[in-house]
């Protein structure tokens, strides 16, 4: 039996360290001994609970007493040392683990809870108009009895017939709760029988099945595109890419730098030979909440690909990516969109880039078994690179000569063996014509400004 009364004196006590020093040492305990009860008593019924992991709340509670002691962060922690708990997690996801089952006693709620629990981001997917048939289908298979709660301080209960509403509204407020499913068993009497909560926590673990199998479906579709972030990120060898028949070399760093939570960036650099002509970088973001590759050059986003799908296809996933253009009200008076449309398909075809039915073009071949594509990752960044480069191109946002003019031997005068003589001009149409047709690849506005400065030497 559980002496609920020794609970509440503890949840009493106003002293932040001898309050969490309690709860270490006589409430987690508790906890464990029921969750080990449970996995002895229920193991054999259903042998994956003996392959979780469990997972304490001791560590925390050990840094809380810690902290506690430290003026610096006493403070901002009295309403910590209010919980133990113990959780049975899944790890069989590639960086992807699930509370699959956890007990917890909560103190300052003064109730027991027998739950599994998530981040908001699953819901979060799922709640889009493509996607909440999803959430639909474990709603109507969830048990009526079950409750849906926050794991916020001020903790909000959810109706389920309101649940997919509640998680829209959430997202428009901008805030992302961990959410809980389970039942919620209030601390009222004198002691609560340990057999009883053992029982109640295997019906719990029973009814959960519709969320544990989304909270699964999930896992899997970001362990997949998890993995195939993490192959592409790993490549930082420099490659070539041909721009208008002219070639230039790629440089990209080895750090990533965290952009912020589950969003990194790893830049890059475009040269002509030693001229730097261009930079930009990749990014990479595991969940907020999509999984996507993007490709920024001179600050200005150029291609964004999301790549959930890959999850979704067979074990051959062939990764074709489309650019639209959307510009607005002065942007688009002369129908820009359409113009920049088919300039990049144009451009795209005369690059060699194979493109299918839906004008998207294709980026490269991933093999989902062995985690790797079939061509070199150094071919499939170049491909990025040299659409993104062909899309800046053709909005101006960097200028790439078209044609290289063949430049004559200077040791070879011609036929009548007549060399003519040097003579200097400013001549700014000239200048401006040799410089556009010539290898370099400053803009005419730079060149203009340049003339312009050698004009007004006048001495």
């Amino acid at each position: 039996m559980i002496q609920t009364n020794n609970l509440i004196e503890i949840s009493n006590i106003e002293d932040l360290t001898v309050r969490s020093q309690r709860v270490l040492d006589e409430v987690q305990p508790v906890v464990r001994r029921l969750m080990d009860a449970f996995i002895t008593k229920f193991g054999e019924l259903d042998s994956s609970l003996k392959q979780l992991r469990v997972h304490t709340y001791e560590s925390s509670l050990k840094t809380t007493i810690s902290d506690s002691k430290n003026p610096k962060y006493a403070h901002g922690k009295q309403s910590y040392g209010k919980k133990a708990f113990v959780e049975l997690i899944n790890e069989h996801y590639y960086e992807t683990p699930i509370v699959i089952l956890r007990i917890e006693i909560n103190l300052h709620f003064k109730e027991i809870r027998l739950c599994m629990t998530s981040d908001f981001y699953p819901f979060m997917i799922y709640s889009r108009s493509s996607q909440v048939h999803v959430l639909k289908q474990m709603i109507q298979g969830m048990d009526s009895s079950l409750e849906i709660f926050t794991n916020e301080d001020n903790r909000t209960v959810i109706a389920q017939d309101e649940f997919i509403q509640t998680v829209k509204d959430y997202i428009k407020n901008k805030r992302r709760p961990s959410i809980s499913f389970g039942k919620v068993q209030p601390i009222d009497e004198a002691t609560v029988s340990v057999d009883e909560i053992v029982e109640d926590l295997w019906a719990v673990y029973q009814k959960l099945e519709p969320v544990r199998l989304l909270m699964e479906k999930e896992a899997m579709i970001h362990s997949e595109a998890t993995q195939f972030l993490n192959v592409f990120k790993r490549h930082t060898g420099p490659f070539s890419i041909t721009m208008y028949s002219k070639s230039y070399q790629v440089v990209t760093d080895e750090a990533l730098k965290k952009v912020k939570t589950n969003e990194y960036k790893q830049s890059f650099s475009i040269y002509d030979n030693d001229q730097l002509i261009s930079t930009g970088h990749f990014l990479y973001i595991y969940r907020e909440p999509k999984e996507v590759i993007g490709v920024i050059m001179n600050k200005r986003g150029q291609i964004y690909s999301n790549i959930r799908d890959i999850a979704n296809s067979d074990d051959i996933y062939e990764w074709y990516n489309k650019k639209s253009f959307f510009h607005r009200d002065k942007y688009n008076e002369q129908n820009e969109n359409r113009q920049y449309q088919e300039k990049s398909l144009e451009e795209l075809r005369n690059h060699g880039f194979r493109l299918n039915d839906s004008d998207a073009f294709y980026v490269g071949t991933y093999e989902k078994e062995n985690h790797a594509f079939t061509e070199p990752v150094e071919m499939i960044k170049e491909r990025l690179i040299t659409a993104s480069a062909i899309f800046a191109d053709i909005r101006n946002f960097i200028t790439f000569p078209k044609e290289i003019q063949e430049v004559p031997d200077k040791n070879d005068p011609g036929e009548d063996d007549e060399v003519e003589s040097f003579s200097s001009s400013f001549d700014f149409a000239n200048i401006m014509e040799f410089v556009e047709q010539s290898g370099f690849t400053f803009s005419l506005d730079i060149i203009r400004d340049f003339y312009l400065n050698l004009t007004s030497l006048d001495d």
